[in-house]
């Protein structure tokens, strides 16, 4: 009931949708197994959006999907292989995620370049609770996402 009053509506879909690939079909990306899991992750998410438009039932909505940040530079192993995957393959599995997010009419937050710099291989540790998390953010990375949200603004409820 309260999706359907609402006027705004975020989606952050996490890293887990991208790491139960690393699980489920191990590095490097662009196998076939890979490419099923994106297509799994592209399908959920235009799911959900449908489901949303279902019960906005044609009221005007400013629905935004934000894209993650790469948590892995700045992690005390440091591991290469992940380090990679955050700075190539995670943008791309992000933007392809984006991409649906948009042709499904939903606004599309990239996050990476605030979170991690222009080449998003940054550590984003002051925006991240602290190890062993290092993923979620903290306070001051929930201000920042809301900030960045909200200077996109919301021209479909004008």
């Amino acid at each position: 009931e309260e999706l359907a009053n609402a006027d705004v509506i975020v989606l952050s879909i996490g890293i887990n949708d991208a790491s139960d690939g690393i699980f489920e079909c191990g590095l490097p990306i662009g196998t076939d197994c890979w490419t099923g899991v994106e297509t799994r992750a592209v399908d959920n998410l235009s799911a959900v959006l449908g489901e949303i438009a279902t019960l906005r039932n044609g009221q005007p909505t400013a629905v935004r999907y934000s894209n993650w940040h790469n948590p892995y530079p700045g992690l005390v192993d440091n591991n290469p292989t992940l380090i990679e995957f955050g700075t190539t393959e995670h943008r791309r599995f992000g933007d392809l995620l984006c991409d649906a997010a948009q042709a499904s009419g939903a606004g599309c937050v990239d996050i990476i370049p605030a979170f991690n710099g222009p080449t998003g291989d940054a550590p984003a540790s002051a925006l991240l609770l602290p190890e062993p998390d290092h993923v979620h953010l903290n306070e001051a990375g929930h201000r920042l996402l809301a900030d960045l949200i909200l200077a996109g603004g919301f021209p479909e409820l004008s």
